[in-house]
């Protein structure tokens, strides 16, 4: 019998063959997804890969057949330079999010003010999904209470979740 929940640290993923790599629709009782990723800075953006990973949920064959994820929690370990530095890596390492945001709830247009409109009746590939969870644990060398300030300078579009109300953001400061 499988468990119920994995854990996959992108880093040793990113170094597997294709043929190796993570697919959803293998584990079809998977409940419970948790991602740890480790951002630095000019080195090369983790999205499209987490993007491609969670991909994998919808059956190209059935679209329309749900998984069992009902969680997702990405954890992402981010490096934050100093405030006179460029910090825009930092702040919008999730500029593509719209794409995973879109995997995550199925099509639907999205209006000028960010509702969501024409959303589609049908099911989708994750309906059973209740929680996205994104945490940013923050390095910075210049000490703690930078959290509040990342979270508001950050860059993410992700009208779908929010409007299902599953998605929940959190930013830690981890400086030692």
């Amino acid at each position: 019998m499988l468990p119920d929940s994995f854990t996959v640290f992108l880093e040793e993923y990113f170094r597997l063959p294709p043929c190796n790599q993570f697919d959803l629709s293998q584990v079809p009782h998977l409940q419970h997804l948790k991602v740890n990723i480790d951002v630095l800075q000019k080195l090369e953006d983790p999205l499209p890969w987490l993007t491609e990973l969670l991909r994998t949920g919808v059956n190209s064959l059935r679209p329309k057949q749900m998984n069992s994820l009902q969680t997702i929690w990405v954890t992402y370990t981010v490096y934050l330079p100093a405030p006179y530095m460029d910090r825009s890596i930092n702040t919008t390492i999730f500029g593509k999010w719209s794409e995973i945001d879109v995997i995550l709830c199925g099509e639907g247009s999205v209006d000028l003010e960010g509702g969501i409109e024409n959303e589609k009746c049908d099911s989708h590939a994750y309906d059973n999904l209740q929680s996205v969870r994104l945490e940013f644990m923050l390095e910075n060398p210049i000490g703690f209470g930078v959290a509040p300030r990342f979270l508001k300078e950050m860059v993410l579009h992700s009208p779908r979740l929010e409007s299902r109300n599953i998605l929940t953001l959190n930013a830690f400061d981890t400086s030692r």
